[in-house]
C-alpha cells in the first residue's frame, strides 16, 4: 500500500514539475514579448520580371506584382494573406491569393524551426487551387525544408520537395549570395522527381532589396518549358 501511495505521489510531483516548467517558459516568452514587442501588422511589397517557384514558372515569363500583409501575434505566430499575379500555357488561373499561417520554434539562439501553412486559392478558373505545408529548419547560414503542395501544378495529385539552401552573406561585403538544391518528388504524374536549382545575388539599398537570381531544373524537356533556366530580377521592400 505504502509503494503504491509513493508511486502516486511521484506522479503527481513529476506532472506538478512538468506543469511549472511550462509555465516559467510561458512567463519567460511574455516576458520577452513584453521587452521585445513585435509590430502588429506587417507587409511586404515586390516587383519581379518573371515569377518562378522551386524552378517552375508560374508567370509564363511575364512580370509580376506581389504584396503580402500579416497580423503578428507576439514572437512565434503570425497569420496573414498573400497574392501575385500568374499566367499559364493552360487554364484560366490569373491572380493566386494565399491564406497563410506561420509557427517560429526556437530550439536555441541559432536554430529556428518553422511550420508554415497555406490555402492556395486562384482565380479565375481555379484549376491550381490546393494546400502547401513546409517545414523549416534553419540553423546559421543553412536552411532545411520539407514541403508538400496537395495539387501540384494543377495535376490534381500532390508532390513533396526536399530543398537544402545555404546563404553566403559573409562572401561578398554587404551582399547577401543564396544558393539553394531542391529534389520535388511529384505523385500520381507522368513526370519523374526532378531537382531544381537556384542561386541569387541581391542587397538592401535604402528600404529595398534588390536581387538578381538564375533559376534551373534537371527535366526541363519533361516540363515542358515550365523548368527551363530562367534570369529573374526582383526588388522588395517591407513596411
Amino acid at each position: 500500500m505504502r509503494h503504491n501511495l509513493t508511486q502516486v505521489f511521484m506522479k503527481k510531483n513529476r506532472a506538478l514539475l512538468i506543469i511549472l516548467i511550462m509555465l516559467q517558459s510561458l512567463s519567460a516568452r511574455a516576458i520577452e514579448d513584453s521587452l521585445n514587442p513585435p509590430k502588429q501588422m506587417s507587409g511586404t511589397m515586390a516587383l519581379l520580371s518573371h515569377f518562378v517557384e522551386n524552378g517552375l514558372t508560374q508567370s509564363n515569363k511575364l512580370p509580376a506584382i506581389q504584396g503580402a500583409l500579416w497580423f503578428n501575434v507576439g514572437q512565434q505566430f503570425r497569420l496573414g494573406v498573400w497574392g501575385t499575379n500568374t499566367n499559364y500555357s493552360v487554364g484560366n488561373d490569373n491572380f493566386n491569393l494565399r491564406a497563410k499561417a506561420d509557427l517560429k520554434i526556437n530550439f536555441s539562439s541559432s536554430i529556428q524551426g518553422v511550420v508554415a501553412y497555406s490555402d492556395s486559392k486562384y482565380f479565375k478558373g481555379g484549376e491550381h487551387n490546393g494546400n502547401i505545408t513546409n517545414f523549416d529548419l534553419n540553423f546559421t547560414s543553412f536552411r532545411v525544408s520539407y514541403s508538400r503542395n496537395t495539387n501540384w501544378q494543377a495535376s490534381g495529385s500532390s508532390a513533396t520537395r526536399y530543398a537544402l539552401e545555404k546563404n553566403l552573406r559573409a562572401f561578398f561585403d554587404g551582399w547577401d549570395w543564396d544558393n539553394e538544391i531542391g529534389f520535388c518528388s511529384p505523385s500520381g504524374s507522368t513526370i519523374s522527381p526532378f531537382l531544381d536549382f537556384r542561386t541569387a545575388l541581391g542587397k538592401k539599398i535604402s528600404a529595398v532589396y534588390l536581387d538578381a537570381s538564375l533559376t534551373a531544373t534537371s527535366a526541363s524537356t519533361s516540363l515542358n518549358g515550365d523548368g527551363d533556366v530562367f534570369f529573374i530580377l526582383s526588388a522588395k521592400t517591407e513596411f
